[in-house]
């Protein structure tokens, strides 16, 4: 009887995982980060997405400039400082018309930057993911970061907590050490 359970269980769940593979959910087959469409229409929508600077999009009140490279990456810079840009989406051409997307965000050197870019580009996955599927963002999965944990990690290592905290201890450090410098050289 309990072999037959069990026997019925996993049938009903191979039938299950079955359904949903073919019905599109990509969180079963791994492949969140790549949509059925050509690299070129995926460029082009994401070039020409809004970005909105209300505080309601991806890089909060952040004016955003968006940029590309045709067919290959789009860049979103921070529009005051001109520096290199916050996130960079690429691209890779796929098997029948689909695309590949990866999405990468820079931190700066600072004890919380690191914790900054897993931030932003969490909040950039869903913007991506909702441009590219034609659907509004949604700042709720944004924020719980549900979109982006179906797709792989950065490829830069931006740290956790613990390295926020070492930084920010070595930074203190180095500042009470030139205090004290100063304090003897006066």
């Amino acid at each position: 009887m309990a072999k037959e359970v069990l026997r019925n269980g996993m049938k009903a769940f191979a039938v299950g995982a079955a359904a949903i593979s073919l019905a599109g959910c990509d969180a079963l087959t791994g492949k969140a980060d790549v949509y059925k469409m050509t690299v070129a229409r995926a460029y082009h929508k994401l070039l020409n997405a809004e970005i909105s600077p209300s505080g309601k999009g991806p890089f909060g009140r952040w004016e955003i400039e968006t940029t590309g490279k045709r067919n290959e990456l789009v860049e979103w810079t921070v529009k005051a400082s001109r520096a290199d840009p916050v996130c960079v989406a690429t691209f890779k051409s796929l098997e029948a018309e689909q695309t590949r997307v990866a999405i990468s965000c820079r931190g700066g050197d600072g004890p919380a930057d690191g914790l900054m870019a897993k931030l932003i580009r969490t909040r950039v996955i869903e913007h991506v993911d909702a441009t590219l599927k034609g659907r509004p963002y949604d700042h709720k999965k944004a924020d719980d970061g549900s979109t982006a944990a179906m797709w792989p990690k950065d490829v830069i290592d931006h740290g956790n907590l613990g390295t926020a905290a070492t930084k920010a201890l070595e930074m203190e450090r180095r500042m009470a050490e030139e205090s004290r410098q100063f304090s003897r050289n006066r």
